[in-house]
């Protein structure tokens, strides 16, 4: 017994000649090899970028059906997405026909679901639970800091107890689990901030909050999206003839699992021995979300007869760009060794350039993007185009460039640099300094850093200055220098420091200090760094968004603050409608956004240590194994440039250097 994924009745099996055919047509011979392996005997395919690797996963599946009378019941596939879900499933149909409808096919969290819901009862649950996405679930600890006086310094870190609540369920540990075992993940997010309780203390606290967090959850018959995968593993564990229907498992992008989803691949292959998994160590990029390539490891010990098969006949790329990867990614001395060699020999050697600073860097990007589309005649166009950067912060100077060159272009799945949240909250301070009477830079930055000025407190200052007819920020000046009678005195206490900080900025802005210097005194005066470390996951990304945006505030020198606001504004606007009416775009993305996507022409800049690798990032490996993704997305032109220094050095880090890894590659480029 076991729950089926499509609600289809039965059809007739489908063996025509032609589909069996269809299926190992152009296949070579790595690839074969691949699809004929034993059933019985676990297999890993080291299926690095461009090698064919979701062609060979239904291939096997479909040989399985057609040509050694596995049951398609029988069979279950999982994926990251369920876009790679509906993929496997189309091309499925394609092969086998009609009887793919009966291959379990969805992610880890959909097939934990299903299996979950039917049997609830074994599990504990309600099969009515409710899945919380992650809006509901910041929500339900941002109402559990609420509730107790206690919780107040964890007030400003939602998203951070939310990433380390995940972290936690990761490793398969509860809320007591975490106070005994989990300090680790504590002493990560909150080592060197600034807050009252000890460490200790704060990680007793935490771990409090996750005991309400689990009570909430399970008042409100709700999983989270770890549940589904810590609860459907107990279910497996808990009652082994659960997973005999599964006689094959096929995994996708292996390498990009976690630890606790490595233990849901196990339980659910162990009673049959068919495993299949399909992955490549050197594009495992995801180890801040906890993958862990440790996996495959892991499973050579768990399935001691499991045999390796490498796809090394690349399909995307010429010969000269796989050389520069290649030349990367073989600086890992602990890689698997394997290699990779193109089906196309011919193409444009890779070029990497240093430039003095990152405006030049820009402008020869763009120029370059003109050059390479205007001399194809017509076989190139803007959407062929990819700059792929390490962290989003890179993007403005590039926007910039693109736009004084007129070229069209497109944030993937990004926000613009002006329009992230980290930007708005600094350009609105700078905002009221120019104009004291507009009220959405009053509204977003009163309680950013958090000053815990209420609701009802904000209301009686919008009443009271419409009243007597004079701004916000004016009113709250007044309550400041005691003009205002009867005003609590905790009241008045906690609008000190923005009071006096928005008139710091005021007196240097009318003596004529440039914005770049204004801003310099603005995250060090509200402690803005220590802000974002609390309250935002990736704060080393927004962070440096942060010193980009004093970069571009120190150019042009001696700008006044009027019309670097002005500059900031129209940027936004225009840049806006100039892409909507385009169709054709280069595509911004950063390097991980890229991950299983390939364009014509890439360019990757800033390759240079403080960029790329980040700074913020101690695991170099993974690193390299980025920057290996980023070049295998090209198929015909690769550029990679650096820029020897920063326009305006950042704060926390020394002159750049240019990268080490693309440094020694240098003779492949």
């Amino acid at each position: 017994m076991y729950p089926q994924y499509f609600l289809q009745r039965r059809l007739p099996r489908v063996r025509a000649r032609g589909i069996a055919i269809n299926h190992l047509q152009d296949l070579n011979a790595e690839q074969r090899q691949a699809v004929f392996h034993p059933c019985d005997i676990p297999l890993q395919i080291l299926a690095g970028p461009g090698t064919g690797k979701t062609r060979v996963l239904t291939a096997r599946i479909a040989d399985m059906i057609l040509n050694r009378d596995l049951p398609p019941r029988s069979i279950c596939a999982v994926t990251f997405t369920n876009k790679a879900a509906v993929e496997l499933r189309e091309r499925l149909y394609e092969l086998v026909g009609d009887e793919a409808s009966q291959i379990r096919t969805g992610t880890f969290h959909g097939l934990c679901t299903v299996f979950l819901r039917k049997y609830a009862d074994f599990a504990g649950l309600s099969s009515h639970f409710t899945v919380c996405g992650a809006g509901d679930r910041q929500k339900v600890i941002s109402d559990i800091l609420k509730s107790k006086e206690d919780f107040q310094p964890l007030q400003r870190s939602v998203k951070v107890l939310e990433s380390m609540l995940s972290k936690m369920k990761g490793r398969g540990h509860t809320a007591e689990d975490f106070l005994q075992y989990d300090f680790d993940i504590t002493r990560y997010h909150f080592s060197d901030v600034r807050i009252a309780p000890s460490l200790g203390d704060i990680h007793r606290l935490i771990g409090e909050v996750f005991e309400r967090y689990e009570t909430s959850m399970k008042t409100n018959s709700s999983l989270d999206f770890d549940d589904l995968i810590t609860q459907g593993v107990k279910l497996f564990s808990q009652a082994h003839p659960l997973s005999r229907w599964c006689r094959h498992l096929f995994v996708d992008e292996f390498q990009d699992t976690d630890a606790m989803q490595y233990t849901l691949i196990r339980h659910l292959a162990i009673e049959n021995n068919g495993l299949t998994i399909a992955g490549d160590p050197d594009q495992s990029i995801y180890g801040w979300r906890s993958a862990e390539i440790e996996n495959f490891n892991r499973m050579r010990r768990d399935f001691p007869h499991t045999e390796r098969i490498a796809l090394e006949v690349n399909y995307r790329s010429t010969g000269a760009i796989l050389k520069a990867s290649m030349a990367i990614i073989e600086q890992d001395c602990n890689r698997v060794s394997k290699t990779l060699r193109s089906n196309n020999e011919r193409g444009a050697t890779p070029l990497y350039r240093t430039f003095v600073d990152r405006n030049e860097e820009a402008k020869f990007l763009a120029n370059e993007i003109r050059r390479i589309i205007g001399e194809s005649r017509g076989k190139w166009h803007y959407g062929d185009v990819a700059i792929l950067v390490r962290t989003a912060s890179l993007t403005r100077y590039l926007e910039t460039a693109l736009l004084e060159h007129g070229i069209p272009y497109r944030l993937f799945a990004g926000t613009r640099f002006f329009d992230r949240s980290e930007i708005m909250d600094l350009l609105a301070y700078l905002q009221l300094v120019d104009n004291d009477h507009f009220r959405p830079a009053f509204n977003r930055v009163i309680n950013r850093p958090t000053r815990s000025i209420g609701e009802k407190t904000l209301s009686a200052i919008y009443l009271n200055a419409d009243r007597i007819k004079i701004s916000p920020l004016k009113l709250v000046e007044q309550i400041h220098d005691d003009l205002v009678p009867d005003v609590k005195p905790s009241a008045k206490k906690k609008l000190t420091s923005f009071v006096e900080t928005i008139r710091k900025l005021r007196k240097l802005a009318n003596a004529g200090s440039p914005p770049s210097e204004l801003l310099n005194i603005l995250v060090e005066s509200i402690e803005y760094q220590s802000y974002l470390k609390q309250t935002e996951e990736n704060w080393e990304d927004r962070w440096q968004n942060v010193q980009e945006l004093i970069n571009f505030a120190s150019e042009p020198q001696n700008i006044p603050l009027r019309r670097f606001l002005q500059e900031t504004m129209l940027t936004t606007n225009a840049d806006a409608q100039i892409n909507d009416d385009v169709e054709q775009k280069v595509t911004i993305a950063t390097c991980h956004m890229a991950k299983g996507l390939e364009w014509p022409i890439v360019m990757v800049p800033s390759v240079v240590n403080g960029s790329f690798p980040a700074s913020f990032s101690s695991d170099v490996d993974e690193e390299r194994r980025l920057l290996f993704v980023a070049c295998t997305r090209a198929q015909e032109y690769l550029h990679l440039t650096n820029a020897e220094t920063k326009t305006v050095p950042d704060v926390s880090m020394d002159v750049a250097r240019p990268r080490e890894h693309a440094a020694r590659s240098k003779t492949q480029l």
